[in-house]
């Protein structure tokens, strides 16, 4: 769900082995950074006018991660919530009824009162994407890039 920046690192790994102490530790800042920020974006949007949903659990499903090892720093940013892959590539819902869990009827608040049901039938719908974790990291991939590409060089200059 989470959109990446990939590079084939095989024949990098094997003439690098690991990385210079200094380069490493200026791509763990950028990574770190750039994974605050971009985790901040995610949020900003799920919670503004593009899903015009409440998205408080949707929100808070959001997570960041860095992790590293001697010749690599990685970050991870999404959400492994059902719910964030549901607003993210849309979902069709076919028609269906909705009966009772616990009790005999369900309870319904309408405009003219309450109303108790033995069944419900839905008429299904259509989730439309929302596309919050693809837009964000579109947004900042150019500065994502620039950042580790600035860091490394930063890194080695200082090494």
């Amino acid at each position: 769900m989470a959109g990446e920046v990939v590079i084939d690192r095989t024949r990098l790994d094997y003439r690098l082995g690991r990385l210079e102490p200094a380069v490493h530790d200026a791509l763990v800042l950028a990574v770190t950074i750039d994974a605050g920020d971009l985790l901040g974006r995610m949020q900003s949007l799920a919670g503004g006018d593009l899903v015009q949903v409440r998205t408080g659990k949707f929100r808070k499903s959001f997570k960041a991660s860095v992790r590293q090892r001697p010749n690599k720093v990685q970050a991870t940013v999404g959400s492994k919530s059902p719910l964030a892959h549901i607003l993210e590539g849309g979902a069709n819902i076919p028609a269906h009824d909705i009966l009772p869990k616990n009790k005999q009827a369900l309870l319904m608040q309408m405009a003219s009162g309450k109303m108790f049901a033995a069944r419900v039938h839905s008429p299904g719908g259509k989730i439309d994407p929302k596309m919050v974790v693809h837009t964000a990291f579109d947004q900042m991939r150019g500065s994502i890039e620039a950042d580790l590409i600035e860091a490394g060089h930063a890194g080695a200059a200082s090494a």
